[in-house]
């Protein structure tokens, strides 16, 4: 059984992280309802959580997904990698745009 205080959980959750939580406790409670998964939430091996589509963004209608705990956790160490490719690129362009102005 859904109920408001994993609602409120999840919402404090998302708080902590500083990910928007936008999902009203209906929207969240029909939500899981829907995926057929409501019963297998959690943490952990062989459950099922809401994830966030490219781990952006907030949680709200039209940008979440139910995933497998060990697709969520897969999915979190490719956009980690991803976005640590961004930033080592950005510093790499950064300092050779230094560079060449203190070379002139």
């Amino acid at each position: 059984m859904l109920t408001y205080k994993e609602y409120g959980m999840q919402r404090a959750a998302a708080k902590q992280r500083g990910v928007e939580f936008n999902l009203t406790f209906d929207e969240w409670h029909d939500w899981w309802l829907n995926t057929g998964h409501a019963d297998e939430r959690g943490k952990g091996k062989g459950t099922y959580c809401m994830a966030r589509l490219n781990d952006a963004g907030a949680y709200e209608l039209g940008n979440i997904k139910c995933l497998s705990f060990e697709d969520n956790v897969k999915e979190g160490h490719r956009t980690a990698s991803k976005t640590l490719r961004s930033t080592r690129c950005w510093i790499t362009r950064r300092a050779k745009m230094i560079n060449s102005c203190v070379t002139l």
